[in-house]
């Protein structure tokens, strides 16, 4: 019985042994495809890296090429300010020129009725010295 024993043990050490190297034929199976996912993760992965990495110097230049478009719009904007700011200056002292001169030829106008009167008193008085005179020289003769 001894004997019987052992071969049974044998067996089912055998059995034992043939399961154990079942299971390592499915854990090494299993470990090459983990590791062949791991290998495409770690490429995906540093694909992604890559297109991060340039993302991010996209968003830089980007954001560069913004503030320095926004810079030059501020700038552009002062500079239309001062523009305007100035323009303004000059045309208040147009207006001013201009109703200085309004006023000058007003005052020239008026300057120039009075000279009409007193050249139609002249004229007028012209002309009775001429009648006058007439008068006179036909009295006369």
């Amino acid at each position: 019985k001894e004997h019987t024993a052992s071969a049974n043990e044998v067996k089912k050490l055998q059995t034992d042994i043939e399961k154990m190297q079942k299971a390592k034929q499915q854990a090494d199976a299993d470990f090459t495809q983990l590791s062949n996912e791991k290998s495409a993760l770690a490429k995906d992965c540093k694909a992604l890296e890559a297109k991060v990495a340039d993302t991010t110097k996209q968003l830089a230049a980007t954001g560069e090429a913004s503030a320095a478009a926004l810079k030059k719009a501020e700038e552009e904007k002062k500079q239309v300010t001062a523009n305007k700011d100035s323009l303004q200056g000059q045309l208040a002292k147009l207006q001013k020129r201009l109703s200085s001169s309004e006023q000058k030829t007003a005052e020239q106008a008026a300057q120039l009725g009075e000279r009409e009167k007193y050249v139609a008193k002249l004229e007028a008085s012209r002309q009775q010295g001429d009648e006058e005179v007439k008068k006179l020289v036909g009295e006369k003769t």
